[in-house]
């Protein structure tokens, strides 16, 4: 191939991707409109029917539907004016597991603690805090018990730090979490604590480092959920988790109703990380390495204000362990199998997921779907024909998988193991939803490092339908189908369906 040759096909892979940044059209404007005051400060009504916009004066209503102004009033009655535009709450009973509070039909389980960040570098120099744990009984709206236990848990390094992990994580809080287990409550921080749900007895404690502070000269960065989340079955009266004590470092089985140690991994070197451990069948999956939420606080230096940022980011060497969970014997590793599969996972490693008995996980070259008892390779899907770029993460969405590349999105069919679209968005941020709408941010502010440049992708074919730039705080409409974005003193609503 000569030199023209290549120039040539230079030219026309530019071409091309310049043209198909072109064919996606800014989402059209629905209307625009300007406040007829200067104002400081706007918000969107929860019912999305209305805009308000104020002053220290004055007060503004504009019509959410036509971009018409409704009112203007006196600031002092905004808040008077704001309650015709309230949306009725809707109460949700059952709530994450991942979050201070737990629900069922039955308790109510709820942690009182005071939110203090004690900035420790290392387990052994961070002070524990006493947390209470409560528990209701939900008929009869009576508390059962009271306790407090005491533990360290680690707190966001910036309360107004953004993260599209949003629905996982609370970003700008504390990072405790319960969950019930048949009769035992679980009270999971930098350790665990294990309570009799009857009468809130502690039965047992360890434990544990599920987050990494790092001190620099101006900044601090955090790693969180290091260790992953404690996997339990009740059933079994049995738990597994990591364990980073006395000199060991990996996995390790515990008795459930009274903490006693049933076995052992082999110790790993001490900064090997575990962020996932899944059950299935005879098998604990252990993930190593892979991709770790960080947090960095920057602190204000001259007429650089402060600055707090937070990212997904590869540490450790990444790979599969599989144990049996009865005894803690490995079964197999990735590091004995990837000549087998011709793969090697290494800094294409997401999220491990278990759909069925099929194991998915992600290597530098493909989206492998594994079988479990063997390890061996059943089917394989590359990033090349996906076409959206080095793997970022990988995750359940509905029946399907959603891959992210560093270029993109794609669907995929876990069950046949094949891909349903992919879209090339050029750069990805991670995405959101809106109603049924799926988007995918594009491109970040490079002084707050929020994102704000979104596409919308259609679910049916991944056809993207529409993008903007340049907008970090759009309020969208319930069904997503529109939003409103300001400038300079007026409101534009964009459609993007």
């Amino acid at each position: 191939m000569n030199m023209r040759t290549i120039s040539t096909m230079l030219v026309i892979l530019v071409f091309t991707g310049f043209s198909q940044l072109k064919a996606q059209k800014t989402f059209p404007v629905e209307w625009e409109s300007k406040f007829p005051i200067k104002i400081k400060k706007f918000e969107v009504s929860e019912d999305r029917s209305a805009i308000f916009g104020y002053n220290d004066k004055e007060f503004v209503v504009m019509d959410g539907a036509t971009g018409e102004i409704i009112s203007k009033d006196d600031i002092a009655r905004s808040e008077e004016v704001k309650k015709k535009y309230k949306k009725e709450k809707v109460s949700k009973d059952d709530r994450d597991k991942r979050t201070s509070v737990f629900r069922n039909d039955q308790y109510e389980i709820k942690l009182s603690y005071k939110a203090k960040f004690d900035a420790g570098s290392g387990l052994s120099k961070r002070n524990p805090q006493p947390i209470k744990v409560s528990c209701s009984d939900r008929s009869t709206n009576t508390v059962k018990w009271e306790t407090t236990i005491q533990g360290f848990y680690a707190h966001s390094l910036c309360d107004n730090v953004f993260s599209s992990w949003a629905d996982v994580f609370d970003m700008s809080g504390d990072y405790l979490w319960v969950e019930l287990a048949g009769d035992k409550v679980l009270v999971i921080y930098e350790g665990l604590t294990v309570l009799d749900l009857n009468t809130g007895a502690n039965l047992w404690s360890v434990e544990n480092k599920n987050t990494d502070l790092d001190f620099k000269l101006f900044a601090l960065d955090q790693q969180i959920a290091t260790g992953g989340f404690p996997v339990v079955n009740d059933q079994l009266g049995k738990l597994w988790w990591t364990s980073h004590n006395d000199g060991f470092n990996g996995v390790a089985c515990y008795d459930l109703a009274n903490g006693s140690v049933v076995w052992k991994s082999e110790s790993f070197k001490k900064e090997t990380i575990f962020p996932h451990l899944i059950e299935n069948g005879d098998y604990l999956i252990v993930q190593q390495g892979g991709r770790i939420l960080t947090q960095r606080y920057v602190s204000a230096s001259g007429s650089n204000p402060e600055e707090c940022s937070q990212s997904v980011k590869f540490d450790d060497d990444a790979g599969i362990l599989v144990l049996d969970k009865n005894d803690g014997s490995k079964v197999w590793s990735s590091s004995d199998l990837e000549k087998t599969w011709k793969e090697k996972i290494g800094d294409g490693f997401a999220d491990i997921l278990v759909i069925g008995d099929q194991l998915i996980a992600t290597s530098e070259k493909s989206v492998l779907f594994i079988n479990i008892p063997d390890g061996s390779v059943q089917k394989r899907i590359s990033l090349k024909e996906m076409k959206v770029g080095d793997t970022k993460n990988i995750y359940t969405f509905g029946e399907n998988l959603m891959f992210h590349g560093e270029e993109g999105v794609a669907l995929i069919n876990p069950y046949e193991a094949n891909l349903k679209w992919s879209a090339n968005t050029k750069s990805n941020y991670g995405d959101f939803m809106v109603g049924d709408a799926y988007y995918v941010y594009t491109d970040v502010s490079k002084y707050s490092g929020r994102p704000n440049a979104f596409v919308r992708v259609n679910m049916n074919d991944g056809v993207i339908t529409g993008k903007i730039d340049d907008v970090p705080y759009p309020h969208f409409t319930d069904d997503g189908n529109y939003f409103f974005a300001y400038d300079k003193n007026s409101i534009t609503k964009y459609r993007t369906k």
